[in-house]
């Protein structure tokens, strides 16, 4: 089974600790919310994909276009 497990960016001071904190109090990386995460990706790059897609009508795709970024 895949999963998405968060862990702490390098490079910013005391991440360690608050995704540990995380864990412990919260349970950030049980079982099923890495699934759930993964299942969440894979629907997001798929739509994406298909929007992108030259086979989709430009209509559609701009209809239905995904943003990306601010």
């Amino acid at each position: 089974m895949e999963e998405v497990i968060l862990v702490p960016k390098p490079g910013i001071p005391k991440a360690d600790l608050f995704v540990k904190h995380a864990e412990e109090d919260y349970g950030i990386n049980r079982k099923e919310l890495k699934t759930l995460r993964y299942e969440i990706c894979l629907s997001y790059s798929t739509a994406r994909l298909t929007v992108e897609s030259d086979q989709v009508p430009q209509a559609l795709r701009k209809k239905t276009s995904i943003k990306s970024g601010p």
